[in-house]
């Protein structure tokens, strides 16, 4: 009998959906967590994966105290420190390394192959184009240091 959800890609037969359902409630897991197990399982077992997936991400990200909005977007190796925060719609590009107690405001773009120092402050809607040392306060887009950023606009938008 044909299967009677609507295939999108793959999706696995009825007899492993009651397996994985199985499992779930078994172990008072979601489906999602369960699936991510056995596939992490299947690669380990072919070889191609060494080392648990967990282990590998807490490597990178050392998130003690740490928060995300919603909606925000970490590439892939990204590391970052403890004590960070990051506001809505904010993206962090591939290969970033973030130190610790960054604050960065909503729709704050980071590209990838930077480095960001420890207590850094990047105002929302910036764009993070360079590497950032320790204690800088950067805003716009490129993002600049915050004092440069204010004279530059007093003088463009500033009294005639």
């Amino acid at each position: 009998m044909p299967s009677p959800r609507k295939r999108i890609g793959f999706l696995p037969s009825e007899e492993v959906h009651d397996i994985i359902d199985k499992i779930c409630r078994a172990n008072e897991f979601s489906q999602s967590k369960v699936t991510g197990l056995l596939v992490e399982e299947a690669l380990r077992s072919r070889g191609i994966l060494s080392e648990s997936l967990d282990s590998k991400i807490n490597d990178k990200l050392d998130l003690e105290n740490s928060y995300f909005d919603n909606l925000c977007h970490i590439a892939h190796n990204v590391q970052i420190g403890r004590n960070s925060a990051f506001a809505a719609m904010s993206g962090i590009a591939g290969s970033t390394k973030i130190g610790n107690n960054v604050l960065a405001g909503g729709q704050v773009g980071i590209a990838g192959h930077l480095c960001i120092g420890d207590n850094v402050q990047i105002a929302a809607k910036s764009g993070v184009f360079n590497d950032l040392d320790d204690k800088q306060t950067v805003m716009g887009n490129p993002a600049i240091n915050k004092y440069n950023y204010i004279k530059a606009y007093k003088k463009t938008y500033g009294k005639k």
